[in-house]
């Protein structure tokens, strides 16, 4: 099985950086086939409608060390369920800190479930 440097390669997807759809599905043909930006395929949903909405995300991690985050650019007035949020450099970072007492996988799946559904039912930002 090939390997990236930190984790193995089926845990991510690449996706083009304006549709935010997989690669070979690109449909706006901004970027060469080459130029993709890797995420996590958990977050690949909630990411994917983010980014449609208008909140652009600018880092993420579904949880491989220590927490569940995205960082979004501006500022987000709300946050998913069991999910906390903070100024980050005048970002917000929503993110979830994994407990000591937490059955990592089963948590992680649970947030990623919140986080989904959060962005489903977030209004489309203005002004994108």
């Amino acid at each position: 099985m090939k390997q990236t440097r930190f984790r193995e390669i089926e845990e991510v997807t690449y996706v083009c950086p304006v549709c935010f759809e997989k690669a070979e599905n690109c449909i706006c043909k901004t970027f060469p086939p080459d130029y993709t930006i890797c995420i996590d395929k958990n977050l690949e949903k909630a990411l994917k409608l983010l980014n449609q909405k208008g909140y652009k995300t600018l880092y993420s991690c579904e949880g491989h060390y220590a927490e569940v985050y995205v960082l979004i650019q501006g500022k987000v007035k709300t946050c998913p369920t069991g999910f906390k949020k903070e100024n980050f450099k005048g970002n917000t970072k929503i993110f979830y800190l994994f407990k000591e007492t937490d059955q990592v996988e089963k948590v992680k799946k649970e947030k990623i479930k919140n986080l989904e559904e959060w962005a489903e039912n977030l209004k489309e930002r203005k002004n994108a």
